[in-house]
Protein backbone atom coordinates (compact mmCIF):
# COMPACT_ATOMS: atom_id res chain seq x y z
CA UNK A 1 0.00 0.00 0.00
CA UNK A 2 1.33 3.44 -0.91
CA UNK A 3 1.88 5.49 2.27
CA UNK A 4 2.29 8.76 0.39
CA UNK A 5 -0.57 11.16 -0.27
CA UNK A 6 0.14 13.04 -3.48
CA UNK A 7 -0.06 16.82 -3.29
CA UNK A 8 -2.21 16.91 -6.45
CA UNK A 9 -4.92 15.04 -4.47
CA UNK A 10 -5.15 17.70 -1.75
CA UNK A 11 -7.79 20.33 -2.48
CA UNK A 12 -7.96 23.24 -0.06
CA UNK A 13 -9.85 26.50 0.15
CA UNK A 14 -9.39 29.49 2.49
CA UNK A 15 -6.16 28.03 3.95
CA UNK A 16 -2.55 27.53 2.98
CA UNK A 17 -1.06 24.24 1.81
CA UNK A 18 0.95 24.11 5.06
CA UNK A 19 -2.30 24.43 7.07
CA UNK A 20 -3.82 21.65 4.98
CA UNK A 21 -0.79 19.41 5.59
CA UNK A 22 -1.04 20.00 9.35
CA UNK A 23 -4.73 19.01 9.37
CA UNK A 24 -3.91 15.89 7.34
CA UNK A 25 -1.31 14.99 9.98
CA UNK A 26 -4.03 15.16 12.65
CA UNK A 27 -6.49 13.18 10.52
CA UNK A 28 -3.91 10.44 9.97
CA UNK A 29 -3.92 9.95 13.76
CA UNK A 30 -7.66 9.63 14.45
CA UNK A 31 -9.11 6.32 15.60
CA UNK A 32 -11.43 5.89 12.63
CA UNK A 33 -8.50 5.99 10.19
CA UNK A 34 -6.53 3.13 11.80
CA UNK A 35 -4.95 0.93 9.10
CA UNK A 36 -6.20 3.30 6.38
CA UNK A 37 -4.52 5.91 4.22
CA UNK A 38 -6.00 9.09 2.80
CA UNK A 39 -6.03 8.88 -1.00
CA UNK A 40 -7.82 12.16 -1.73
CA UNK A 41 -9.02 15.03 0.45
CA UNK A 42 -10.88 18.31 0.11
CA UNK A 43 -10.61 20.92 2.90
CA UNK A 44 -12.67 24.11 3.10
CA UNK A 45 -12.09 26.49 6.01
CA UNK A 46 -14.70 28.97 7.28
CA UNK A 47 -13.77 30.91 10.41
CA UNK A 48 -12.83 28.27 13.03
CA UNK A 49 -14.41 25.34 11.20
CA UNK A 50 -13.10 23.16 8.41
CA UNK A 51 -15.23 20.91 6.22
CA UNK A 52 -13.26 17.83 5.15
CA UNK A 53 -14.31 15.18 2.64
CA UNK A 54 -12.32 12.45 1.02
CA UNK A 55 -11.44 8.87 0.22
CA UNK A 56 -9.61 6.33 2.40
CA UNK A 57 -7.93 3.12 1.29
CA UNK A 58 -6.81 0.00 3.10
CA UNK A 59 -6.24 -3.61 2.04
CA UNK A 60 -9.79 -4.70 2.90
CA UNK A 61 -12.10 -1.82 2.02
CA UNK A 62 -12.40 1.69 0.67
CA UNK A 63 -14.19 4.36 2.67
CA UNK A 64 -15.57 7.82 2.13
CA UNK A 65 -15.40 10.35 4.94
CA UNK A 66 -17.29 13.55 5.67
CA UNK A 67 -16.10 15.64 8.60
CA UNK A 68 -16.50 18.86 10.47
CA UNK A 69 -13.34 20.01 12.20
CA UNK A 70 -13.69 22.67 14.87
CA UNK A 71 -10.51 24.57 15.68
CA UNK A 72 -9.77 25.90 19.18
CA UNK A 73 -6.71 27.53 20.76
CA UNK A 74 -5.97 24.48 22.93
CA UNK A 75 -7.11 21.74 20.58
CA UNK A 76 -9.59 20.64 17.98
CA UNK A 77 -12.63 18.41 17.69
CA UNK A 78 -13.42 16.28 14.64
CA UNK A 79 -16.95 15.00 13.99
CA UNK A 80 -16.88 12.23 11.36
CA UNK A 81 -19.23 10.14 9.29
CA UNK A 82 -17.39 7.32 7.54
CA UNK A 83 -19.01 5.17 4.85
CA UNK A 84 -17.66 1.75 3.90
CA UNK A 85 -18.10 1.69 0.11
CA UNK A 86 -18.20 -2.12 -0.12
CA UNK A 87 -21.12 -2.80 2.22
CA UNK A 88 -22.70 0.67 2.31
CA UNK A 89 -22.55 0.79 6.13
CA UNK A 90 -21.56 3.96 7.87
CA UNK A 91 -20.37 4.78 11.37
CA UNK A 92 -19.78 7.91 13.39
CA UNK A 93 -16.76 9.07 15.33
CA UNK A 94 -15.70 12.00 17.48
CA UNK A 95 -12.02 12.77 18.01
CA UNK A 96 -10.84 15.35 20.53
CA UNK A 97 -7.30 16.71 20.35
CA UNK A 98 -5.85 18.33 23.48
CA UNK A 99 -2.77 20.47 22.80
CA UNK A 100 -0.56 20.00 25.85
CA UNK A 101 2.83 21.45 26.67
CA UNK A 102 4.94 18.67 25.14
CA UNK A 103 2.51 16.59 23.09
CA UNK A 104 -1.04 16.16 21.84
CA UNK A 105 -3.51 13.83 23.54
CA UNK A 106 -6.22 12.33 21.32
CA UNK A 107 -9.43 10.82 22.65
CA UNK A 108 -11.36 8.91 19.97
CA UNK A 109 -14.92 7.67 20.36
CA UNK A 110 -16.00 5.37 17.52
CA UNK A 111 -19.51 4.01 17.13
CA UNK A 112 -19.55 0.28 17.81
CA UNK A 113 -15.85 0.17 18.77
CA UNK A 114 -15.58 2.20 21.96
CA UNK A 115 -13.10 4.82 23.12
CA UNK A 116 -9.37 5.00 22.53
CA UNK A 117 -6.71 7.37 23.86
CA UNK A 118 -3.27 8.00 22.41
CA UNK A 119 -0.57 10.65 22.42
CA UNK A 120 1.24 12.06 19.39
CA UNK A 121 4.06 14.59 18.94
CA UNK A 122 3.37 18.04 17.56
CA UNK A 123 3.31 18.43 13.78
CA UNK A 124 6.74 19.30 12.39
CA UNK A 125 6.09 19.42 8.65
CA UNK A 126 6.87 15.71 8.42
CA UNK A 127 4.11 14.74 5.98
CA UNK A 128 5.81 13.14 2.99
CA UNK A 129 4.15 14.33 -0.22
CA UNK A 130 5.13 13.65 -3.81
Amino acid sequence: MNDILEEKNIYYKNMTLDDAKELIYYLNNIGAFVNSKIVEISLDKNDNNVKAEGLLYNDQENKLFDMEIRLYKKGLVIYSVILNINNKKDFYAIDKFYFREKDIKIKSSIEGKGEFIKTIPYYEKQLNLK
